[in-house]
């Protein structure tokens, strides 16, 4: 199935919104709707679904008269999905939400308009993690910042814009990768001294449960092998074997004290932290 409408004024400035989806009806609408919240900025919403047999399809259709490309066909994975979207968007800036993910209101606004502001080809600020199962907010992700993507990947591909400029010149996602080409992306495009510019708001909540997360040996796997391609084995070995020893770390530390104050007290203690960090 293959539906486009022409929306869009193309005489403005306007963001492509790509989301890519496969048998999504818990979250597919919760995904367009936070699109279609944002009033502030024009849109172009695209929505490539891998060819969904659930009711994922119906539910995009109550919303057709709102997104401007809506494809549904197989594909060869992800990253192939997002490269169709990217080929068809028209916006000068393009973000990606897949389904399950959604936009905080005005962050696209935000965005878009630091892009304005600076004429950065990549903006990028937090993410929020929330439960696969609903809404609860597990916890805030760590600062992003593009500088350490030489060490791991530091920023996060829901809460990130590129231009459009950015990926015809440097290229689209590699697709020989399964889970971490949006790594590969970013690291070529920051090796190649593309500007990125952080902003602190929170852009998108991620819901646990994706592709990465269930594939992390896959994940791992390929994050060396970027590292490799880009930065020499050296320094993909260095690296690699410093965040083994960081997690083998913060195990041990967990099971520690877990076995001294008792996992009941442990639990408080994090609930404690956590609403502290809110506070």
């Amino acid at each position: 199935m293959s539906y486009m409408t022409s929306k869009i004024d193309l005489n403005r400035d306007f963001v492509s919104i790509i989301t890519i989806v496969l048998n999504g009806e818990r979250h597919i609408e919760q995904t367009i709707l936070s699109v279609l919240a944002e009033q502030q900025v024009n849109i172009e919403y695209i929505i490539i679904d891998g060819g969904s047999t659930d009711s994922t399809l119906d539910i995009i259709e109550r919303y057709k008269n709102n997104i401007d490309v809506i494809i549904s066909e197989s594909d060869n994975g992800i990253y192939h999905a997002i490269n169709k979207g990217i080929n068809l968007a028209k916006g000068e800036l393009i973000g990606i939400i897949h389904c399950g993910d959604y936009y905080f209101a005005n962050a696209i606004f935000d965005c878009y308009r630091t892009y304005v502001a600076t004429n950065a080809d990549i903006i990028y600020g937090n993410m929020v993690i929330i439960d696969e199962k609903d809404t609860h907010e597990i916890k805030y992700l760590a600062k992003p910042d593009h500088l350490n993507l030489g060490k791991r990947m530091s920023i996060f591909h829901p809460s990130t814009f590129v231009t459009k400029k950015c990926y015809e010149r440097n290229g689209i996602y590699d697709t020989s990768f399964k889970v971490a080409a949006d790594y590969s992306l970013f690291l070529n495009n920051f090796i190649a001294g593309v500007k990125f510019q952080y902003i602190n708001v929170k852009v998108a909540a991620f819901r646990t449960g994706g592709l990465s997360s269930s594939n992390s040996k896959i994940h791992m796997r390929e994050i060396f092998l970027i590292q490799s391609l880009h930065l020499g084995k050296v320094k993909a070995t260095y690296n690699i074997s410093m965040r083994l020893v960081v997690n083998i770390f913060y195990l041990f530390r967990r099971q520690l004290i877990v076995k001294l104050i008792g996992q009941s007290n442990f639990d408080k203690l994090k609930f404690r932290q956590k609403k502290y960090k809110d506070n």
